[in-house]
């Protein structure tokens, strides 16, 4: 499965793969890759900074659930 990045700030897009058995959120997906993303609660909800641009959370979001590739926009990236 693939995870697509894209920066609306930037213009930039990655894509990264990912194995779908491996149960992860998508923050801590990002988080493992190097990606960086904004969260100050560690994944808890709280802070509301991994918000995407469809207003969903990426330590809300797991990636295993998906089983599928998932596109990703971040305004500030």
């Amino acid at each position: 499965m693939q995870v697509t990045i894209k920066g609306k700030a930037s213009g930039k897009t990655q894509v990264t793969s990912y194995d779908s058995s491996i149960k992860v959120t998508l923050l801590e997906f990002l988080q493992d890759h190097k990606i960086p993303i904004a969260s100050s609660c560690q994944g808890r909800g709280k802070c509301r900074k991994c918000s995407l641009s469809d207003y969903r959370l990426a330590c809300e979001i797991e990636c295993f659930k998906e089983n599928k590739d998932i596109i990703v926009e971040f305004d500030y990236l």
